[in-house]
């Protein structure tokens, strides 16, 4: 996408993109200023990770403590800024598999810390800041916009109330009007101050009706029925949401969630005893060793033996909802009732709130090794903070509580980002192919592990050696690293072709851009599609079987690599040029 926007194709039109436009338009503006290479997006991705940590440094140094902040930064360095759990390691911030997942998760943390910050100091400038937090979301990614407003719509909820029963009944109304009215106007110019330019270049390029459609392109997407449509009957979404075993993932993440709370519950309890400076007695005891037993069979019966990492990121999934529901119920009872630290439970509130949202397409499916590099750092985070802060409250001044509880909880959180970065470690160390040159060169699985990177190689080599002439190229159904590594515009707007792109963009549409914009040479990828219910693409209309027929119509095959098609058994690639007059 870079690549192609900083030569000049236009977003949305001659290039496909279901997210919003602003990491792409900041990427291409990188590869204009730097060169285009790998090189560059990686280093833009380094200083918008360095970045992100310091935000989520400064908004939990602000509601937690040093040692909340601390642990953050560890599980954020170990877990989720380089994670590696699986063969497409497209899951980190320095190579995410959307570069609007990283920007929009940093225009969400720009909203809170801003909150944070206007909470403390009621200067406007922060309310601005607060604004263009809230328009990079808005022009990057659905789930960061929906946990931005959710913690604007706390904070602003909570003021008010607060304002008006601060005042008498004659001034409460007034008084809450000006200062609503005020932040509606810090917040959309800051808000616009963003979105503003970004409608301008895109009006320069295809008018005003484009414009529109491009800066609101996640709206668009979120409230399109035909892509709605597309999510809800796919096979392949419906897994990805945990839809297609929703008890099943229920029981599962209940069970986690558990196993968490009960460890916990065990802990304090220890705390308790420890602090009374008396001798556990015989009924305490047998609680204990209750929990403890509970615990082994929940993990036993969850597991069946060792523990997975795969499985942790499930036991957030019910305490960071309920304690988001709690934390915004003693928000609103703290606002209503004038007791309390109202600042400290607001910023709670504001986080808690923004990690359930953030979170909430995970509900029932809490993939931490997939879409979880950003939809679940805060959700770990706000948990974390309610282990090592909130729970030790009721404890404050008794000292060796206040040492011990905290202490025991982050030994616990310790040992998991230990373990996850160890996975982190030993996969990454696996990675001894070396794929493209220069400044686009990378580390991959060696073949047997993974095919994508010597069909990747193959393709490049093919390519020189025996086809130096082309000018376009395609692949399907999904190979445009080639496209990149070769420097070979693809003449479709589309670059994936699976069913679920395929059932959103329709396959029609595809075959009349082919007609109209044969590409010079075809890649057509054979894999194993069995996350999307098929053999391989093409093997039925939902599948591509359309495109495949009009390829084997128009063109020729003249190199292949695997095994065949009838035959399959793992990845094969056709190479495809027109047929002689055509």
């Amino acid at each position: 996408m870079a690549w192609r926007i900083s030569q000049g194709a236009l977003l949305y039109d001659q290039l496909a993109n279901w997210y919003g436009p602003l990491a792409q338009l900041v990427e291409a503006a990188g590869s204009r200023l730097f060169g285009v290479g790998m090189d560059t997006i990686f280093g833009m991705n380094i200083a918008l990770t360095a970045g992100i940590l310091f935000l989520i440094r400064a908004i939990f140094g602000t509601i937690g403590n040093r040692l909340t902040v601390w642990l953050c930064s560890v599980v954020f360095v170990l877990v989720f800024m380089v994670g590696s759990y699986r063969i497409d390691s497209n899951y980190s911030y320095i190579a995410p598999y959307s570069a609007q997942a990283t920007y929009g998760l940093a225009g969400l943390l720009i909203v809170v810390w801003a909150l944070l910050r206007h909470l403390k100091s009621e200067r406007g400038v922060w309310l601005f800041v607060a604004g263009g937090g809230l328009a990079v979301a808005y022009l990057d990614k659905h789930e960061p916009l929906l946990a931005a407003l959710g913690a604007l719509g706390i904070y602003v909820a909570a003021r008010v109330i607060r304002i008006v029963r601060q005042n008498t009944f004659k001034m409460s109304a007034p008084n809450a009007g000006r200062w609503l009215l005020g932040v509606i106007v810090w917040l959309a110019s800051g808000f616009f101050s963003l979105w503003t330019p970004v409608f301008l270049f895109f009006a320069s390029e295809g008018g005003v009706g484009y414009a529109f459609r491009a800066t609101n392109r996640v709206v668009y997407t979120m409230l399109d029925p035909v892509f709605v449509n597309t999510v809800e009957n796919s096979t392949f979404m419906r897994g990805l949401f945990g839809f297609d075993n929703p008890w099943g993932n229920f029981i599962v993440q209940l069970q986690a969630g558990a196993l968490l709370l009960l460890v916990c519950a065990a802990l304090a309890l220890i705390t308790w005893q420890w602090t009374k400076a008396q001798q556990f007695s015989s009924a305490w005891w047998g609680y204990l060793l209750a929990a403890l037993a509970v615990a082994a069979g929940v993990c036993w019966a969850n597991w069946h033996g060792p523990l997975q990492w795969i499985y942790l990121g499930r036991a957030i999934v019910f305490p960071v909802f309920i304690g988001g529901a709690v934390a915004a119920g003693w928000c609103g009872w703290s606002a209503w009732r004038g007791k309390g630290d109202f600042n400290h439970v607001l910023g709670v509130a504001m986080v808690g709130v923004a990690a359930a949202l953030m979170f909430a397409r995970m509900a029932l499916h809490a993939r931490i090794y997939h879409f979880g590099f950003f939809m679940a750092p805060l959700a770990v985070f706000f948990v974390i903070h309610l282990m090592t802060v909130e729970a030790a409250r009721p404890w404050a001044g008794l000292q060796r509580a206040n040492i011990l509880l905290p202490a025991a909880f982050s030994l616990i959180v310790l040992c998991g980002a230990a373990f996850l970065g160890r996975a982190n470690v030993l996969n990454y160390a696996k990675k001894t192919l070396e794929v493209g040159s220069g400044r686009d060169r990378f580390y991959t699985f060696e073949s047997g592990m993974s095919e994508h990177g010597v069909l990747l190689q193959q393709m490049i080599k093919v390519v020189k050696d025996h086809a130096p002439g082309i000018h376009t190229l395609a692949a399907f159904p999904e190979a445009s690293a080639v496209n990149y590594h070769l420097r070979l515009p693809s003449p479709l707007a589309e670059t994936e072709f699976q069913p679920v792109s395929l059932a959103y963009v329709g396959q029609q549409h595809v075959l009349d851009e082919l007609q109209a914009h044969p590409p010079d040479l075809i890649f057509l990828h054979y894999r194993e599609m069995d996350e999307f219910g098929v053999k391989f693409f093409g093997a039925d209309q939902a599948s591509g079987l359309g495109i495949v027929i009009w390829i084997n119509a128009h063109y020729v095959r003249t190199g292949f690599t695997g095994n065949t098609p009838d035959t399959f058994t793992g990845h094969s690639i056709d190479m495809y040029v027109r047929k002689p007059g055509e």
